[in-house]
């Protein structure tokens, strides 16, 4: 089944609820014997018997069927697929902009989602103006099978196939679950994350990307509209409407910045010095002479050097890592506004709403709503 399945479920359920249906939900096995059902919804499996059912059940045309995965190619049927050119869009424009130089791409197999999603990210990097190679790194094939839950094989492996590489380096992960294998090496070598190497997850799995030693940065797959679009398709099939073979791609909610992805110094050791400070006290009260003070350097020089290595100023960088803490809170909580406003650094709840609607463009009651779906 595809990543955070209990969230695609979930939308599949509620949407069978309000629908009159009764589902059979297989995960890891087939269906009950003697099972006769009036269509199907047809997702990617590790399980060689499972995906071989799903192949006999599309080709035989006995009930409709909506395929949900980049699998099964040569078999005909309308899909419903995540929307992973814009994922690779999202994940080139966010490394780059964040000031990463090299670049690489990184699955636990090679699967045909994958080689969609890496071809796709080089595209949009090349588009960009990045013209280094850009490798893709496939977990299963250099980790041994047996060492499979070895975290120094891990290690092992970002020191021979990571270390190397070119830096700043940004490194799109096709799952949450890979990235958190690549963070827990990175660190265990060493690696300064995100200023020497970011990392950009996919799947935004809650539990995964918050409670890692860096919360991760990852790509939200928008799967309430995965589901639903999906079970609308399967509903007119059913009903008899002849639909298009061409898929249907539902694209990502967004990026959810966290830790492991953020502006680089490009080795200046005073920008360096000043973005640890400032994502050490997003939440507490200070100005920009504060910071220039505990740093030893005027406010004009902390400026300068932050506007010729990163484009920016420190108070914009403060500004973007407030929203970040915000925007993790409201997804992750229940906790009222006034609270998310002073745990992430703001004077008072107005003027957390009102910074919160000029960057994002919705209130964050709004935001919360949508994203917590």
């Amino acid at each position: 089944m595809m990543a955070n399945a209990r969230k695609f479920l979930a939308h599949v359920a509620r949407y069978a609820a309000e629908h009159n249906w009764r589902i059979t939900i297989v995960n890891d096995g087939l269906p009950p014997r003697g099972w006769k059902g009036d269509g199907a919804l047809l997702s990617y499996s590790r399980s060689k018997a499972q995906m071989d059912y799903a192949a006999r059940l599309a080709r035989s045309g006995e009930i409709p069927c909506v395929g949900m995965s980049y699998a099964l190619p040569k078999i005909k049927m309308p899909r419903v697929l995540a929307g992973f050119e814009s994922a690779a869009e999202l994940a080139a424009r966010c490394l780059t902009a964040n000031g990463y130089a090299s670049f690489a791409f990184l699955s636990e197999e090679r699967l045909r989602s994958g080689s969609f999603g890496y071809k796709m990210f080089v595209k949009h990097l090349r588009r960009l103006g990045v013209r280094g190679e850009v490798p893709w790194f496939v977990r299963s094939e250099l980790v041994a099978a047996e060492k499979a839950d070895d975290a120094d094989a891990d290690v092992a492996m970002y020191r021979r196939d990571f270390a190397g590489l070119g830096r700043p380096l940004g490194v799109w992960c096709f799952s949450d679950s890979v990235a958190s294998r690549l963070l827990d090496a990175a660190l265990a070598d060493g690696a300064s994350i995100p200023d020497e190497m970011g990392i950009l997850a996919t799947n935004d799995n809650l539990v995964v990307c918050e409670n890692q030693e860096l919360p991760l940065s990852s790509i939200n797959s928008d799967y309430r509209r995965l589901a639903l679009v999906a079970c609308e398709q399967l509903d007119r099939a059913m009903a008899g409407e002849r639909l298009s073979e061409r898929p249907i791609f539902v694209p990502p909610l967004g990026v959810s910045e966290r830790e492991t992805t953020g502006v680089v110094s490009h080795g200046d050791p005073l920008v360096r010095n000043a973005m640890i400070y400032l994502r050490s006290h997003v939440g507490d009260s200070f100005g920009m002479g504060d910071l220039a003070r505990e740093l030893g350097v005027s406010e004009r020089t902390l400026n300068r050097a932050f506007r010729e290595r990163v484009g920016t100023t420190p108070a914009a960088e403060l500004r973007s890592l407030r929203l970040k803490r915000a925007m993790s809170l409201l997804r992750m909580t229940e906790f009222p506004l006034d609270y998310i406003a002073k745990a992430a650094g703001f004077s008072h709840a107005p003027h957390f709403v009102n910074s919160f609607r000029d960057a994002v463009g919705e209130t964050p009651t709004a935001w919360r709503a949508r994203w917590q779906e």
